[in-house]
């Protein structure tokens, strides 16, 4: 097995990881900051826990119920601030034994996990958006064969995300599977750090050429080597406006009306269940098409200027207009993002094959393209991810993402 394995990449091991030899990458979690915000539980502990002890030995138990009380939470901080102060997590990719590792302990390691290297077949660059208690991540993970994935860290920044996907892939001579926006793509070990431009002159990516929309919004001209592609604004302030009273117009008038009226035509032992029914079929497509109208609304005029340079982007955000530019030699792709895509991502990461295929699932899904808005066209360059057209309709996002495909390759197309 050990002999299948080369030896690791010329690159610079991305940070918190280290090599310890030239096959052993690791990873330690534990200590710098969390032992600093564990220290005052810890000694905080130690001091309840020193004054329950002192107290019980010179027999001054007044009230037993406070004293337990007190002894718990002096156990408690100890426990809490031992574990931030001494606790460890160790993550060790052993190619010499192929071996990944996970390890558990105070100071040193009391427990110990480990997989073959032999379950994983790729590495995948993926993404959370997150949720009310969650931040957006960029989670890197080994794809398993059979078992699960293995989630090696997951970064709040796109560009650190990647950086540890293309050493990864390189250090365990794994394909790399972008999986970020609709098209995933795969990069050999050896071609993660490939551009557009270069994966297009080496004829290793393919593009269809599309035919414009009926409804096409955006404006594109082509003139001196460069295209320049003009997204309108959308419907501006009064629709975002909309997008906020509408709803509270909905909560604040239409929904006490309709209880209202509910109440003299249900029979009051119904009546509850009826509200509650009524709310749950309302109330979540309202919250969709808010949002979907506050986003629409607050779009503005986008500009974008491709060439064989790079891409070159002004688009407003707030009261301002904001320019930004990626040369060619850090733009890695150019895909769109579109609900339809999420909605198939979502059906094919169903657990139960019997679910994907029930039509009253499919169908809920389906509904779902209505009321939320496309995230738009997605940008990736080495550093970041550059979102813009969001909202506008997928077919007209994919045909922008081929003209401009089209203009960052340059006469290849």
């Amino acid at each position: 097995m050990a002999s299948t394995w080369q030896s690791g990449p010329a690159a610079e091991c991305p940070p918190p990881f280290r090599l310890t030899s030239p096959l052993v990458l690791e990873l330690r979690q534990g200590g710098g900051g969390m032992a600093v915000l564990g220290l005052p539980f810890f000694l905080a502990g130690c001091l309840i826990t020193r004054n329950f002890l002192r107290m019980l030995f010179l027999g001054e138990l007044g009230l037993r119920g406070s004293l337990l009380t007190f002894a718990a939470i002096g156990i408690a901080f100890t426990v809490i601030g031992t574990i931030f102060v001494f606790g460890g997590r160790w993550l060790i990719i052993d190619v010499s034994r192929g071996l990944l590792v996970r390890r558990l302990g105070l100071l040193v390691p009391l427990r110990t996990r480990e997989r073959s290297l032999s379950e994983f077949n790729a590495v995948v660059l993926a993404h959370d958006p997150g949720d009310s208690d969650r931040g957006e991540t960029y989670p890197v993970r080994l794809r398993s064969v059979g078992g699960p994935d293995f989630v090696v860290r997951s970064p709040a920044r796109f560009g650190e995300s990647r950086t540890l996907a293309e050493y990864l892939s390189a250090f365990l001579r794994l394909p790399l599977v972008d999986t970020i926006s609709d098209h995933q793509t795969v990069a050999a070990p050896g071609n993660t750090q490939q551009t557009l431009r270069e994966r297009g002159l080496t004829a290793a990516l393919t593009v269809t050429q599309l035919q414009p929309p009926a409804n096409l919004r955006s404006r594109i001209t082509e003139s001196g080597g460069a295209t320049t592609i003009v997204i309108p604004s959308a419907g501006g302030l009064p629709l975002h406006i909309l997008g906020i009273v509408f709803p509270l117009v909905v909560l604040v008038v239409l929904f006490p009306a309709l209880f209202r009226l509910l109440g003299r035509i249900v029979p009051s032992p119904w009546a509850a269940a009826v509200l509650l029914f009524t709310i749950a079929l309302l109330v979540f497509p309202l919250i969709f098409l808010s949002v979907g109208m506050m986003v629409a609304g607050s779009r503005k005029r986008t500009t974008v200027i491709a060439s064989s340079a790079g891409i070159e982007l002004e688009q407003g955000r707030g009261g301002s207009m904001n320019k930004q530019f990626v040369a060619a030699d850090d733009l890695l792709d150019v895909d769109s993002s579109t609900v339809e895509a999420a909605i198939e991502s979502i059906l094919a990461s169903a657990p139960n094959a019997s679910v994907r295929q029930t039509p009253n699932f499919v169908r809920w899904l389906r509904t779902l393209k209505k009321w939320i808005p496309s995230k738009g066209i997605v940008i990736k360059s080495r550093t970041e991810l550059i979102t813009f057209g969001q909202g506008l309709p997928a077919e007209e996002l994919q045909y922008l993402c081929s003209v401009l495909r089209r203009a960052l390759v340059g006469e290849r197309w």
